[in-house]
């Protein structure tokens, strides 16, 4: 059986409730061949996200979503790591 293909979200809070009944519709048709990691803008600018969990997330993705506005500590870490 093949790995699942990984999957890193950086987004807006406000979005994490959309993406997560899009993961849903997506393995009820397709099979759960995705594992998804997310991490909210908000949590990594105020410090509530790991860093460390980020860094692994998105050096172990095979694609990475961004939705980053400013010039904050995500982007920060994506530029370091990406």
């Amino acid at each position: 059986m093949k790995s699942p293909k990984k999957l890193t979200f950086i987004i807006n809070a406000s979005l994490s409730s959309a993406l997560s009944i899009g993961v849903s519709l997506y393995r009820e048709r397709y099979g759960n061949n995705v594992a998804v990691s997310l991490f909210c803008t908000h949590d990594v600018e105020e410090g509530a996200a790991s860093m460390r969990k980020l860094e692994e997330a998105l050096l172990c993705a095979d694609m990475v979503f961004l939705d980053i506005r400013g010039d904050g500590k995500a982007v920060g870490v994506c530029e370091r790591v990406l």
